[in-house]
């Protein structure tokens, strides 16, 4: 079992046995860190810490935790304004591969603020950790939809920034920031 194995597991266990604090909807993003190009925040509305970067064609990619239906999830989030056609809701098979890894993705429609992109969120299972391996362990990552590529990705920090929001992720669900507070919605 990997560490990165082991820190998901945690993360997960502590969610199941009810440690995660409960944040007020409308809540503020939070920086952790910054690692390299990779910003590393926790976003109260979700309960969740994720590492994000802005490549320069455009796109912005965030992955790490949504923890907001009292259940830890990964989140994938791939954004960028020159997909306008992108319909929220609507579900999308997209290919990424890392190196010589390739992964078909059932992700979902979304618009946030204007910037339409495509989610999901997997349970913390293998195929989770799996997938965070590969994506930590490439220098890029290439996603496509229908064949037509949406971007070819520099990796450079992931594994820092990933690991950085799996220890945001656990500081907050041990109860940080306030989370011992028996007044807080």
């Amino acid at each position: 079992m990997t560490m990165q194995t082991r820190l998901s597991r945690a993360v997960a266990a502590a969610v199941l046995a009810g440690l995660a604090a409960v944040a007020p909807a409308g809540a503020d993003t939070i920086l952790w860190k910054k690692v390299g190009n990779w910003d590393v925040s926790y976003y109260e509305e979700q309960r969740g810490c994720l590492a994000s970067v802005g490549f320069q064609r455009g796109s912005t990619f965030f992955i790490g935790f949504d923890g907001s239906n009292r259940e830890l999830l990964g989140d994938v989030t791939i954004m960028d304004d020159a997909w306008q056609s992108i319909k929220s809701g609507v579900n999308y098979n997209i290919e990424a591969r890392f190196g010589n890894s390739r992964w078909d993705l059932d992700m979902v429609g979304v618009n946030f603020g204007g910037t339409p992109g495509l989610l999901m969120n997997p349970s913390l299972d293998d195929d989770f950790e799996r997938f965070t391996e590969d994506f930590m362990r490439a220098i890029n990552m290439k996603w496509s939809y229908r064949g037509a590529e949406l971007g070819d990705y520099n990796l450079n920090g992931s594994r820092a920034a990933f690991n950085a929001a799996v220890e945001c992720q656990r500081y907050y669900l041990e109860g940080g920031a306030g989370g011992s507070d028996p007044f807080r919605n």
